[in-house]
């Protein structure tokens, strides 16, 4: 009997041991995804073309640091357009209105992320305000295709010359005599050449 119970408490020591752990885990994963964001600070919003990669919680970046989160992704059914609200951690960050909110890449194969570059202005955007100035993520897959695909412009250069010129229709080469013909003249080239 002495037994059972010492192995009963055993097992709960180490099932409150695993709770510990996964009550951590979680505790992290919530500063993770959310930066720890506690409500402070204040909302922005964002008009993109396109936010191909980017999801509710991605991060904010202002000089490569993380100050906000993204908390909203929507389309506007009018103009088509993906509406993102971005939550600024920190209210002493106030950005300029000329700012302008690109979407980037971590890296070739990273996550996306939106990367805030200030203006120079002297008139701030408001909280709850936007930014008006935005780019879409560089795709490129897409600038590969257009690489790979597109037909170059005919310059001229491509054009071989005709192989049916007589040799006395050739302008000679300097040096040459009339009369002579010259070494690389087209009457000398074999056929197809």
């Amino acid at each position: 009997m002495a037994v059972t119970n010492r192995h009963n408490l055993v097992e709960t020591l180490l099932g409150f041991g695993v709770l510990i752990v996964a009550g951590f885990f979680l505790v992290y994963l919530q500063n993770r995804t959310h930066g720890g964001l506690d409500g402070a600070g204040y909302s922005l919003n964002a008009r993109f073309e396109r936010v191909d990669g980017l999801s509710v919680g991605s991060d904010v970046q202002l000089a490569g640091i993380k100050v906000g989160t993204i908390s909203s992704l929507k389309l506007d059914p009018a103009t088509f357009f993906a509406q993102a609200v971005i939550h600024i951690a920190n209210p002493a960050i106030q950005l300029p209105k000329d700012s302008v909110a690109q979407i980037s890449s971590e890296g070739l194969l990273g996550g996306r992320y939106v990367s805030i570059v200030p203006g120079g202005s002297d008139e701030l955007i408001a909280p709850g305000g936007s930014i008006n100035y935005t780019q879409p993520p560089f795709d490129l897959v897409q600038a590969l295709g257009e690489y790979i695909f597109t037909k170059p412009k005919d310059s001229g250069e491509d054009a071989k010359p005709s192989t049916s010129t007589k040799a006395k229709n050739a302008s000679p080469k300097p040096g040459l005599k009339m009369d002579q013909p010259a070494e690389d003249s087209p009457a000398d080239l074999p056929a197809g050449e």
